[in-house]
């Protein structure tokens, strides 16, 4: 479903809007865009798979929202010369989580940095997450900490991680009441703490 409220282009997708045969790969070709998937655990192989994506686009940052069950997520090395991304994510993780590359183990509440231009895999439990996609021309200063962050796991512990987690989380929820100008402004309040994580 695409939609524009008060400016901002949304675009959302969710397996329970399609018949229960198709859902596994509805979300393969919609997710695809970010990551491949390697493997959906057999629990939803056999009582079929669910999962949501919700992406709105404020100037050159991404913001998304996903709920999806168990899967392997994964970017190789060849799939990063097909695609090219240039661009980092950076994740809060309201539910769920899972061991990622380098043995950490993300849990609710903490934030990981993911740059889109190296090789990164991630073993999901069911999880819930918001995301920023922040290209990597943005910000000069950023892109040189977020490139050493790769994989890094910031705890929810952290005190910026709880205000970041707390101001994405707003956000979020007030996103159709909010107009361009005023989503601008705050995402980019919010991707500032990212300097001092």
């Amino acid at each position: 479903m695409d939609d524009t409220i008060a400016g901002l282009q949304r675009v959302s997708f969710d397996t329970r809007s399609v018949d229960r045969s198709q859902k596994v790969d509805y979300w393969i070709d919609k997710i695809e865009a970010f990551f491949d998937v390697q493997r959906l655990g057999t629990e939803q192989t056999q009582t079929g798979f669910d999962g949501s994506l919700t992406l709105l686009q404020c100037n050159d940052v991404i913001f998304g929202e996903v709920e999806a069950n168990e899967q392997l997520y994964t970017r190789k090395r060849s799939r990063l010369i097909i695609d090219q991304l240039d661009h980092f994510i950076v994740q809060i993780f309201l539910e769920g989580g899972g061991p990622i590359d380098g043995g950490e183990v993300v849990r609710p509440g903490d934030m990981i940095i993911i740059d889109m231009g190296k090789p990164h895999t991630r073993d999901s439990w069911p999880h819930h997450h918001l995301s920023f996609v922040i290209p990597r021309d943005r910000d000069p200063e950023l892109t040189r900490l977020l490139s050493r962050m790769h994989e890094r796991r910031l705890p929810c512990g952290h005190p910026l991680v709880q205000i970041i987690n707390s101001q994405m989380t707003q956000l979020w929820g007030l996103q159709d009441h909010m107009t361009f100008a005023q989503m601008g402004l705050a995402m980019d309040s919010t991707i500032s703490l990212f300097k001092n994580a």
